[in-house]
């Protein structure tokens, strides 16, 4: 899981899907790359399902805004997404 700093949420809710690495607040547990994160805004509410990339500034990629989704689950992805990966 990774929260945002106050603030830093106002991107997501425009549906933008970078997350850098300065909006970050703080990271729970030690996700590798390519794992997906829930994402949730300073107050802990949850925002967006993500792929985390550690080592990059543009820290996690969201692939689906609904934040309901099962770590793992396609369901709500983005139709670009959904394109490649039938």
């Amino acid at each position: 899981m990774i929260q945002l700093k106050k603030g830093r949420e106002k991107s997501l809710r425009r549906r933008h899907p970078w997350i850098f690495s300065g909006a970050i607040e703080r990271v729970t547990g030690k996700p590798g790359s390519g794992d997906t994160v829930e994402v949730r805004d300073a107050s802990g509410k949850p925002l967006a399902q993500a792929a985390f990339s550690p080592k990059s500034q543009i820290r996690a990629r969201v692939w689906s805004f609904d934040a309901s989704l099962p770590p793992g689950s396609s369901a709500g992805a983005s139709p670009s997404w959904t394109r490649w990966s039938s």
